[in-house]
Formats: structure tokens, C-alpha cells, sequence
């Protein structure tokens, strides 16, 4: 934890790394452009999960919605069936 090292810790780990050079030195331009190519790349991700499950969802209802249809279509073709079979048996009768 860095809250509670002593600063004899703190200046031997600089002692450390003062002889220690980046295998690639690049100038600090290169590297904000690099973060922002990183940052859009990174963006482009979310937004492609993002698209993916907005995708998945929107099937899912749909499907839902699908049987929905389907399960009061076929209600409505069996009352239809149920009220012409009592209609036509109510017409004989009647006759």
C-alpha cells in the first residue's frame, strides 16, 4: 500500500530505475495520438457490445411477440369455431 511506505522505499525504487531507458522512445505527440486511437478503438468496442445486445434483445421480443400473436390468433379462430358451431345449432333448433 502506498499510504504507509517509508521514503527510504521511495527513493530506493527511484535509484532503481534511473539507469533504465524505454527500448522505444517516442515522442509524447505520437503517444496522444496513440491514447486517442486507443480511446476510439476502445469506444468502438462499447458501442459494438452495445449494438450486439440491443440486437439480442430486439430478437427476443420479437420472438415473444411472435407466439403472443400466434397464441391469440389460434384463441380467436377457436371462439370463432365455438360461436359458429352454437349459432348454426341455434338456427336448426330454431327452425
Amino acid at each position: 500500500m502506498a499510504l504507509f511506505r517509508h521514503k527510504a522505499e521511495d527513493e530506493q525504487a527511484l535509484a532503481w530505475t534511473e539507469g533504465y531507458e524505454q527500448p522505444y522512445d517516442e515522442p509524447e505527440e505520437y503517444e496522444e495520438e496513440l491514447t486517442r486511437e486507443e480511446k476510439r478503438e476502445r469506444r468502438r468496442g462499447r458501442m459494438r457490445v452495445a449494438a450486439g445486445m440491443g440486437d439480442f434483445f430486439g430478437v427476443i421480443i420479437g420472438v415473444v411477440t411472435i407466439l403472443l400473436l400466434v397464441a391469440l390468433l389460434v384463441s380467436l379462430l377457436n371462439f370463432l369455431q365455438n360461436d359458429i358451431e352454437q349459432t348454426v345449432t341455434f338456427l336448426v333448433n330454431a327452425i
